[in-house]
């Protein structure tokens, strides 16, 4: 598997310790000499458009748990979305190195847009069994990431899926739409049904800085560059 990614360049709102702020990088983009208009597409085009998909989608998650569909909108007006673009080359499901291992998503929604290779993508359901969602040209697939599951106390739950091997090449560039950097996230208590889903355990939790988690996640999955 070979990826490159892309984030929103960093700005932290509550002047959080620059200790604190772990995804600070920049972006690093091809020679427009290489591969003319990519950055102008995707910095200009695409990721505003999944932007306002993002936002749209947080809306309708806000109404789903009956509270009003603005409510969330200080916890992502400054996403800190991430893109990437993962080349997956060929192999054999059953002796091969499997894609990509089962894993969630770390923020909110993930837009998967893939070449439409049948059977790579699995997604697991809560009885423990393995879906293969179709991917078909045109066509997004939507993932729900940690974020979304800890904010609603369990009562959404974030999709554990894996990518295997498969004879056919395979690019996949998937979008993740994320909190701001710095919002911190618990149970929406002022939900009734989130309120009345939310085990006790879950209630004494405490709040959690997305960055945080977020650092967490990666820096057991990536390699630390000094």
């Amino acid at each position: 598997m070979r990826e490159i990614g892309w984030t929103k360049q960093l700005r932290c709102q509550t002047g959080y310790p620059p200790q604190k702020i772990y995804h600070g990088g920049q972006n690093l983009w091809p020679d427009d000499a290489i591969i003319p208009g990519f950055r102008d597409f995707y910095e200009k085009e695409y990721w505003p458009a999944m932007i306002r998909l993002g936002e749209k989608m947080m809306r309708c998650f806000a109404l789903s748990l009956k509270i009003d569909e603005h409510a969330l909108v200080p916890m992502y007006d400054e996403s800190f979305y991430v893109f990437r673009a993962i080349h997956y080359p060929p192999g054999d499901s059953n002796t091969g190195p499997a894609g990509c291992g089962e894993h969630t998503d770390y923020g909110c929604f993930t837009f998967v847009h893939s070449e439409p290779v049948p059977g790579a993508l699995e997604v697991r359901t809560r009885s423990g069994t393995y879906l293969k969602p179709e991917c078909k040209e045109g066509m997004f697939i939507c993932n729900i990431g940690d974020m979304i599951e800890l904010l609603t106390g369990g009562l959404y739950v974030s999709t554990k899926h894996r990518v295997v091997s498969s004879p056919r090449s395979r690019v996949s560039v998937p979008f993740f739409f994320e909190l701001n950097y710095d919002s911190y996230v618990e149970p929406l208590l002022s939900s009734p049904l989130v309120n009345a889903a939310c085990s006790a355990d879950r209630r004494q939790e405490g709040a959690i800085r997305y960055g945080d988690h977020l650092y967490q996640k990666t820096s057991t999955n990536f390699m630390q560059v000094h």
